[in-house]
């Protein structure tokens, strides 16, 4: 167990992991396209409704207000004991899946390396830290990857430093193959902001 993390979050990971399983034969990687009816819905809409929300609510975490969506990500504010924290989710993949004949599998000829800079996971960790830091913010990362480690150099980076070591737990992470045969591996991650817990 990370230090800072609370003993109940890492079911997060264990719960993503098998709804990623459950939801054949898309999986999280197309969440958004499952039991679909006219369009697909929001990006990490489903993950949010059908498992991120009913594990917290197991954990005695209860989503407060609604959920805000841009493109990629969410933030979804909970209460914990009377205090009000955030969760913030951030999918990102470098992959591009394709349907060839009646099988799915990454197409070779896309690479998408270069989101994650976009994604800026650290700032949404400062922004974490300034307005939740008890009983703390939560980033969730939901990674998708053709690399044996995916995401594994970015991370370090990420969490490399005394400063950032100061503020926020080393991710909690959960690694597995994409249990539909499309040839990539998930990765599910997990930060938790430490930094004045115990000044507030």
């Amino acid at each position: 167990m990370n230090a800072g993390t609370k003993p109940e979050w890492p079911q997060l990971l264990v719960k993503l992991q098998a709804f990623d399983a459950a939801i054949a034969p898309l999986g999280l990687y197309a969440a958004e396209e499952h039991q679909m009816q006219d369009k697909p819905r929001r990006r990490l809409e489903v993950e949010w409704g059908q498992c991120l929300k009913p594990a917290m609510k197991a954990m005695g975490c209860n989503p407060v207000g609604r959920v805000f969506y841009e493109r990629d990500q969410a933030s979804i504010e909970f209460q914990q004991g009377g205090t009000i924290g955030c969760l913030k989710v951030i999918r990102l993949s470098k992959i591009k899946v394709r349907r060839y004949g009646s099988a799915y599998r990454v197409d070779p000829h896309h690479d998408f390396s270069t989101r994650w800079k976009d994604a800026n996971l650290g700032g949404a960790l400062n922004r974490l830290e300034e307005y939740h830091s008890r009983p703390g913010g939560l980033l969730l990362f939901l990674g998708f990857a053709v690399e044996a480690e995916p995401f594994a150099s970015e991370i370090d980076e990420l969490q490399a430093g005394s400063s950032f070591q100061q503020r926020f737990s080393n991710a909690t992470t959960r690694t597995w193959d994409d249990p539909h045969g499309r040839g990539f591996k998930v990765l599910a991650a997990l930060w938790h902001v430490t930094a004045n817990n115990n000044s507030k």
